[in-house]
């Protein structure tokens, strides 16, 4: 019988490094989240997980390729890149239609809707199958054989396929969450900002430019 590394817990959390990064800082405050509802179906599935921890289940497969294509394919599903899509797709598509405008090509509203819902289908497939094969090569380059193995076997428990169903919609909220965290730790950086700007650290800038600077955030 072994202990388990806890590199297998930081595998729960991989799935967030192509999502925009203030995401990573809310898994945390999405955690205690969790723990402040007791009855969240979440509770359970991090609870198995805990479990399957403690029983030390048998390694799932002898080659880590396998291991790593089957822990993308769950941890990069359809949803949640789906999900992925449904927050990047909203900045991309306004920068390539202004991109468009400053070549002189002005689409109707019609068409602008149509070539967005075209473009973002399309680039949908080729995202999905990029990011799978990205987050194989990734976990293997940064997890042990060992340590697939144990994470794909809880994958394919009870668990963790509950686990991995919930990733799209806890995604979507986690999206949500940033705006309105991203807004706030904006407004709440103004003074500290300031006070740096004041400070011996504003002896660096051009003066008319430090001056301008102090002026918008004032």
């Amino acid at each position: 019988m072994r202990e388990f590394s806890s590199e297998i817990k930081l595998m729960l959390a991989l799935q967030l490094v192509s999502i925009k990064p203030i995401m990573i800082a809310l898994v945390v405050g999405a955690g205690a989240m969790i723990d402040a509802d007791q009855e969240s179906p979440l509770n359970k599935v991090f609870a198995g997980f805990a479990a399957f921890c403690v029983l030390q289940l048998p390694v799932a497969s002898a080659d880590p390729r396998e291991d790593a294509a089957y822990i993308a394919s769950q941890i990069q599903s359809d949803d949640v890149l789906d999900a992925q899509m449904e927050a990047v797709g909203d900045l991309m598509v306004p920068l390539i239609l202004d991109e468009f405008r400053k070549s002189g090509v002005e689409l109707s509203r019609q068409s602008t809707i149509m070539f967005s819902e075209i473009f973002l289908e399309e680039m949908s497939k080729v995202f999905k199958e990029g990011m799978r094969e990205a987050y194989a090569t990734a976990a293997l380059k940064n997890s042990t054989p060992e340590v697939l193995a144990d994470f794909r076997t809880f994958l394919e428990s009870e668990s963790g396929q509950e686990w991995a169903a919930v990733q799209g919609p806890l995604l979507r909220d986690l999206t949500k969450l940033a705006e309105t965290v991203g807004m706030d730790a904006g407004l709440n950086s103004i003074p500290p900002v300031l006070e740096r700007l004041k400070g011996p650290e504003g002896n660096a800038f051009d003066e008319a430019d430090l001056a301008e600077l102090i002026g918008i955030f004032e």
